[in-house]
């Protein structure tokens, strides 16, 4: 479903908070690198309408980890993709201890700046105010 400032599916919802802040929620299903290339192509065409380089909230609460060597490769990828659009800052957080790992290894590995993770929304969200 798609509305002006939301995207929803059954693996994960895109929406835009306050004007400046892109949150992108998993939803708690099993991803594979099909769900990973939906969830960028719709995040660009959803960056598309908004007037500056946004702020992304990451929310893998209820991400499931994926074990899969070429899986968590991709999401580096996809990393590198989403930076090429253009980002202000990006802060994730939640995840159990392997979602924690799999992220501070995808942030090392991309190599790319103003990335962080953090163990709650709130904190995630005040680094994300900060200029």
């Amino acid at each position: 479903m798609e509305e002006e400032n939301k995207i929803s599916t059954e693996y994960f919802e895109i929406s835009l908070r306050d004007g400046e802040v892109v949150v992108i929620k998993a939803l708690g299903k099993k991803w594979d690198e099909k769900t990973m290339d939906d969830l960028v192509e719709k995040y660009a065409r959803f960056i598309k309408k908004l007037p500056q380089k946004p702020k992304i909230l990451i929310d893998v609460t209820l991400s499931i980890p994926i074990p899969s060597s070429s899986i968590r490769k991709g999401i580096v990828e996809k990393m590198e993709y989403v930076a090429s659009l253009g980002f202000e800052k990006v802060a994730i957080f939640g995840g159990n201890m392997i979602i924690k790992v799999t992220t501070l290894f995808a942030i090392a590995a991309s190599r790319i700046k103003n990335i962080k993770r953090f163990d709650t929304e709130e904190e995630a969200s005040r680094w994300l105010k900060k200029d």
